[in-house]
């Protein structure tokens, strides 16, 4: 009994410490696509064009990616970052390759 005791209470504190610091902290990292052009910046490429089952909703074909803290993304001008990313409003990294 002893055991099913302190599996409960460490099933509450785990609970309670998850909520803690990605619900109230928002201390996770959201991934955000924006549009890319080719000619003028470094960046990904999904094919799109030819294999639609590699693409997100978004279908871009050229992108990249940011990682931003939710804390941050409220900071932000609009859903995209592009701009807060680059003038260092908000700490953003940039991917350079998607992990698979």
């Amino acid at each position: 009994m002893r055991i099913f005791y302190l599996f409960l209470v460490t099933l509450i504190v785990g609970v309670i410490f998850s909520f803690y610091k990605y619900y109230w902290t928002s201390n996770y990292d959201l991934l955000i696509e924006v549009t890319c052009d080719p000619y003028i910046e470094k960046c990904l490429y999904r094919p799109c064009d030819k294999d639609t089952s590699k693409c997100l909703p978004n279908k871009f074909s050229y992108y990249k990616s940011y990682l931003i803290k939710a804390y941050d993304f409220s900071k932000c001008k609009d859903s995209t970052c592009k701009g807060d990313c680059y003038s260092n409003q908000s700490r953003c990294t940039v991917k350079e390759k998607i992990d698979t």
